[in-house]
């Protein structure tokens, strides 16, 4: 069996890997500084930013990756989704979390949906 940390981060890589191999540029210039140093290793940043909801699963997926990758640095900002999808659409991300579909006006901004959770919202009252 896997350890619990050998599972996050594996899961995180598989991932990071997923969501960095399927973003796409839309026709637009992305730079994303990634190397591969003398010794093999990857290093470079990677920035998420986006939906608090997610932030908790993106860093702890991140510090997963930086574990297996001590040469990377990824960097992760809140904001809220629509921050997310714009950052992302407009490359000051390399990711965009988001909580939410992507809305119709978002569509066309050649972003790939790629769906990590997805979560339950409970509506809490008070009796009286």
């Amino acid at each position: 069996m896997f350890s619990r940390r050998e599972f996050l981060a594996g899961t995180g890589v598989v991932l990071l890997t997923g969501l960095l191999g399927g973003c796409k540029s839309g026709g637009a210039v992305v730079t994303t500084t990634k190397t591969v140093t003398e010794s093999g290793e990857l290093s470079g940043t990677i920035s998420i930013g986006g939906s608090t909801t997610v932030q908790p699963v993106s860093e702890t997926l991140s510090n997963a990756f930086m574990e297996i990758f001590p040469q990377t640095t990824v960097t992760i900002t809140g904001g809220g989704s629509s921050v997310g999808v714009k950052s992302a659409a407009d490359g000051t991300l390399d990711i965009g979390a988001a909580s939410r579909e992507l809305k119709e006006s978002e569509e066309s901004l050649g972003l790939e949906l790629h769906v990590l959770a997805y979560d339950g919202i409970a509506v809490v009252t008070n009796a009286s």
